[in-house]
């Protein structure tokens, strides 16, 4: 499988300086992409993280 954010004609770059994220493991279920495009985000509480 291709990986889009290492591949040589990938449309991705390094964020510039002072630009920072994080990154948070979400329980299966929280985002949903349909197979149309269409995109679902729950809006139950994550208790891994305490956010609603």
């Amino acid at each position: 499988m291709n990986n889009p954010f290492t591949a040589e004609n990938s449309e991705w770059s390094n964020a510039g300086k002072g630009y920072e994220f994080t990154a948070y493991k979400l329980a299966n279920g929280v985002i949903k992409l349909a197979t149309n495009g269409t995109m679902t985000i729950s809006i139950e509480r994550v208790p891994e993280l305490d956010l609603a």
